[in-house]
């Protein structure tokens, strides 16, 4: 039980430094909204696309953890593909949403007593 409530605060602390520094980060960026400045890429574009749904999922994972591990991991993974392929260099920075998903996914699978 002891264990559970660790992966909870690690989760907890996790998601508020995401949302702390990655919010003023991004709205500090210009302009945040995608395709419309003509001097941003479309890789950047991606990511102001990618951003906000880290956001949104980093704070629904407070409350549901499941759904919030499956999500981060998946698009931010295949976002991350698709970094590779376009600019042949992946951020290794969105590595902290990824491990966000799996903390979060780690802690609602002991809380359910499951072995994955």
């Amino acid at each position: 039980m002891r264990d559970i409530k660790v992966l909870q605060w690690a989760s907890l602390v996790l998601s508020v430094i995401i949302l702390g520094i990655g919010i003023p980060f991004y709205l500090g960026y210009g302009s945040p909204i995608p395709f419309t400045q003509n001097e941003y890429t479309f890789f950047d574009n991606m990511w102001l696309i990618v951003m906000p749904i880290v956001f949104l999922f980093t704070f629904i994972g407070l409350k549901w953890k499941r759904i919030s591990g499956i999500i981060l991991i998946l698009f931010t993974v295949i976002v991350q593909i698709l970094s590779i392929i376009i600019v042949r260099d992946a951020i290794l920075v969105m590595l902290v949403p990824i491990l966000l998903g799996v903390l979060n996914l780690w802690v609602y699978y002991a809380k359910q007593n499951i072995t994955i």
